[in-house]
């Protein structure tokens, strides 16, 4: 039987087609297979990294138990800054973790302030006072349930011409983490503000723990005051209302003994719930795992772990 010459090329054609088809299809192949390689290898990454971070959690807990056992009947848990104990970090066999327990009461309670403290924080760090203004309308119109834009706030309107766009919480902070998708908040900017403020706690300030630009939101307290606060508990930690008073310059211990009410709502002497947060992340991985734990502390050696977000 004799073959055409036309129908020769068609079928050397149509092979090359077929190698090429083949060709795709083993590329695909190996692809997919990498993707799934990458895939499980991540999921695994994932797993071992919460489990460095629960470990981490775990030990940060241990340790606030054993320094309030060993100081049982204490009415205060000392501070070193704004950490209760000592920050955890371990790794080793590829994971490493590390947990960071934090007085919630040496940083400014973001959903509980009002716009007086929120101002006087920013402004403290820097940030210029018309800024300022903005950002503390954006942070209350963020928190609050109602849809009504304060005047230089931001809304759901506002927030849709975001790419991608952003849904405002119209409720509490969960975290300081959402402060990033706040309007007028750059990434500069959080790093900045982020360290002084805190989504849990009772609003109060811990005058044994704050920094200055936390002291100096208190009624009463600008930047010699706050000083002298920081100077005085270096010597020991302040017990009570009185001791603060005494070491105050003139000007604010008469402003606040003239509204002492105000002044006792807004200060504490010690922790009253400690948020730890905890990270896990293994070598080589982009993979990493976050938990933070709440723990509620009742006086002396009794405390209780409120809850635990995994992130």
């Amino acid at each position: 039987m004799s073959v055409r010459r036309g129908d020769r090329g068609f079928a050397l054609v149509a092979v090359l087609w077929i190698l090429v088809f083949v060709g795709v299809l083993g590329v695909a192949f190996q692809a997919d297979a990498r993707a799934e390689r990458r895939a499980a290898a991540n999921a695994r990454a994932a797993s071992r990294a919460r489990w460095a971070a629960r470990a981490a959690l775990t030990w940060a807990i241990g340790d606030i138990d054993r320094v309030l056992e060993g100081r049982a009947g204490a009415p205060v848990l000392r501070t070193v800054g704004d950490t209760v104990v000592a920050p955890v970090e371990f790794s080793g066999e590829g994971v490493s973790g590390l947990a960071i327990a934090l007085d919630c009461r040496a940083r400014v309670q973001l959903n509980l302030a009002d716009e007086e403290v929120l101002r006087r924080l920013f402004v403290n760090l820097g940030v210029g006072v018309n800024q300022a203004r903005g950002l503390v309308d954006a942070i209350i119109d963020w928190r609050d349930a109602d849809p009504v834009r304060r005047p230089h706030g931001a809304e759901a309107r506002e927030y849709a011409t975001r790419r991608p766009p952003v849904r405002p919480r119209n409720a509490p902070f969960e975290s300081i983490d959402e402060l990033q998708d706040v309007a007028g908040m750059s990434r500069e900017l959080y790093l900045r503000v982020a360290p002084y403020l805190s989504a849990a706690g009772d609003g109060r300030v811990n005058v044994n723990a704050a920094p200055l630009p936390v002291l100096m939101t208190l009624p009463g307290i600008d930047s010699e005051a706050a000083l002298a606060i920081v100077a005085r508990r270096r010597s020991g930690a302040y017990r009570n209302s009185y001791q603060l008073l005494t070491s105050l310059p003139r000007a604010s211990r008469e402003w606040i003994q003239g509204e002492m009410d105000q002044f006792v709502e807004r200060v504490a002497f010690g922790a009253r719930e400690v948020e730890i947060v905890a990270t896990g992340s293994v070598a080589g991985s982009p993979v990493g795992a976050q938990l933070r734990g709440l723990v509620l502390l009742s006086g002396g050696s009794s405390w209780s772990v409120e809850r635990v977000v995994e992130r």
